[in-house]
This record gives C-alpha cells, structure tokens and sequence, in this order.
C-alpha cells in the first residue's frame, strides 16, 4: 500500500484553519488523494486512523474516506500502542445515553453536543441562552467523563455507530437538514463519526474557544463536500 503522511501543522497552530483553508486546500487535497488511491490499478481502500490531530481534522478525514466510499480505517501500530486493543469484553465499554428536545419550530437545525472528553453541556447552554437558534437538541453522554472514557478504537467506532443511529431518529423526529456538532472526545471517535456520518445531512464543527468559553463554526460540508457523495 501506499504510505502517506498528511502533516497539517501549519493550519492548526495558534488559530484553527478558516473556511478558506478547507474550502481551498485541505479539503480539495484530501479528494485528490482518495482519487489517486481509487484510481490504482488496484483501489487502496484502506486508510490509517489519524492519531495526533485536531478533532476538526479527524472528522474531515473520516468523512473523506468514509465507509460509503467502500473504505476502512485501519489502526496503525503506534495507535495500537497509545490505544491497545486488547480490551475485548464490550460489556466494559461506556455507553452514551442520548437526550433530545425541542427548541424552536423556525430553524432546521439539529445541535448535536457530545460529551466524552469533558462535558460540553456548559457551553451549549451559553449558547442556547445567547442568540443562537436551533430545531432540537442532542445530547449525548458517557459514564465515567474523562480522557479515558473510550478503550480502543473498536470502542470508539461503536459509540459512533451509536451516535449516527440517534442522530437519524432526531432528524426524523424534528424534520431537520443540518446539524452542528460540538463534540469533546478522542481523535478516534471523531474520525468514526465522519465515517458514518453520510446519511445526516449537512453538518458543521464548532471548535470550542477556551479564552472566550463558546463555540464558532470550523468546518462545514459546504467545504468537504464532493459530486461523488
């Protein structure tokens, strides 16, 4: 297979990168390579999960190569080494338990705040209470909040199997086309969660901002979507 490092360090350094960065280079370099990998003689369909990234990249990346695309994401041995797989009793992983409610009938959109790194709940509240407007809200959250609340890799692709599947019935209940995602989590189940997310809608990341304590949208689909999906 072939061997590719993407190194984003200059767009994530002291500012995260703007919409023009992934409307014009992230994201239209991320399609050129899944192109060339599709285009080999033989297709390469199988990509490394990120380990080190931020968690916008890492949700750009598995919806580059997403499972709808006939991808898989494979654990490199150094992930393997920070995450090892040897925790096979899924009776032990966490679970996220959801909560949704209604907001306001004039917006379509589905506020998506997931909480597994640290609870994002404060933050939603400031926004909800400061001028922001959505159809519904979902919340998710897992026993035993910390930075290690996720095993493995395996762990993290089932809470996001789990989170798509309650995203699917939100928008079905509350009829709507986008959702935003405030997510605190591991790399892994943000790359997951991109991975699944194609069936969704259209969605947008908003990075949390320590200094000022809210949220602005990163990265949206307008930027990461493509003719092919």
């Amino acid at each position: 297979p072939n061997h590719l490092v993407l190194d984003w360090n200059v767009y994530f350094t002291a500012d995260n990168p703007t919409k023009d960065d992934w409307k014009n280079i992230i994201a239209p370099s991320l399609k050129n390579i899944r192109r060339a990998l599709m285009r080999k003689a033989k297709p390469q369909r199988q990509v490394w999960l990120p380990s080190r990234v931020h968690l916008s990249a890492g949700l750009a990346y598995g919806w580059m190569f997403r499972a709808t695309k006939g991808f898989q994401l494979i654990a490199s041995d150094a992930l393997k080494e920070e995450n090892p797989e040897d925790v096979a009793d899924e009776s032990l992983f966490g679970k996220l338990e959801f909560s949704m409610s209604s907001v306001s009938r004039k917006n379509n959109s589905l506020l998506l705040g997931i909480s597994i790194a640290k609870d994002v709940r404060p933050t939603i509240i400031r926004m909800t209470t400061n001028g922001y407007a959505c159809r519904a809200k979902l919340l998710g959250d897992i026993e035993n909040l910390g930075r290690t609340s996720i095993f493995n890799t395996t762990h993290a692709n089932k809470l996001a199997e789990a989170t798509v599947k309650s995203i699917l019935t939100a928008r079905d209940r509350y009829k709507t086309q986008k959702i935003d995602l405030l997510i605190s989590s591991s790399v892994q189940y943000a790359t997951y969660l991109g991975w699944h997310l194609n069936a969704c809608g259209d969605f947008a990341y908003w990075q949390y901002r320590m200094k000022y304590g809210d949220a602005i949208p990163s990265c949206d689909l307008d930027s990461l979507w493509d003719g092919e999906s």
